[in-house]
């Protein structure tokens, strides 16, 4: 007597499923130093800013929003100033940008004593706005607050005002320079690196998924019987 038996089951695919979590991962990573790149950028731009001397003046080349006193030169000036550091600025007309003072400037405190004024300012600090040019020419510092008169003395140019706003002193504003320079580099480096792990995360997020819906057999989907 013939015994029947049912013919054996096909071989089923052992493949695994492949899991998307890497691609995931390193996309997710890519994506998060692109907005670490855009918030270095922001800093290293606000913090280049803060070392130009921008509101000294304003678009007419008179006195910017920065400016804490103004004379005309030849001139003097009172003003109520806290402790800190001050810088004087010349403004001349953009062709007279090499002039300078025909003496030194000098500050008188609140008891009627001289301020030690920095005639030769360690950096050089200039802004532009139209034809008008400022140049830091003299610096001081005020170790007591009240009122301090402020002396410029005359000018081979015409026309030439005298500045007064708050600065910064040289080792302040280098370290400001060093870091802006640094601060380009960090967010060249993180923008590369997060360039280059997003595209690599999405190329390979593409392949997973595409592995994913082709079957072992080079077939999309499941086909029926």
């Amino acid at each position: 007597m013939d015994a029947s038996y049912p013919p054996p089951a096909p071989p089923t695919s052992t493949t695994p499923r492949r899991s998307l979590v890497g691609p995931v991962v390193l996309t997710s990573a890519g994506a998060l130093l692109l907005v670490a790149t855009m918030v270095a950028a922001v800093v290293v731009v606000r913090t280049f800013l803060s070392l130009l001397p921008l509101g000294v003046i304003d678009a007419q080349g008179e006195a910017g929003p920065s400016a804490v006193a103004w004379t005309d030169v030849p001139g003097a000036v009172d003003v109520d100033l806290a402790p800190g550091r001050y810088d004087v600025f010349l403004v001349v007309d953009d062709v007279d940008a090499h002039t300078g003072l025909d003496a030194d400037v000098r500050v008188v405190g609140p008891d009627g004593s001289p301020v030690e004024v920095d005639d030769a300012p360690g950096v050089s600090i200039n802004a532009q706005r139209g034809d008008r040019r400022a140049s830091n020419v003299a610096a001081f510092t005020v170790a007591t607050p009240g009122q301090h008169t402020v002396v410029v003395p005359g000018s081979p140019s015409d026309g030439a005002l005298a500045v007064v706003a708050e600065g910064q002193r040289t080792s302040s504003f280098l370290l400001g320079v060093f870091g802006t320079i640094g601060g380009v580099f960090l967010t060249i480096v993180l923008g590369l690196l997060g360039l280059g792990l997003t595209a690599g995360g999405v190329v390979w997020w593409a392949l997973r998924a595409r592995a994913r819906t082709v079957g072992p057999s080079g077939a999309v989907g499941r086909g029926g019987a």
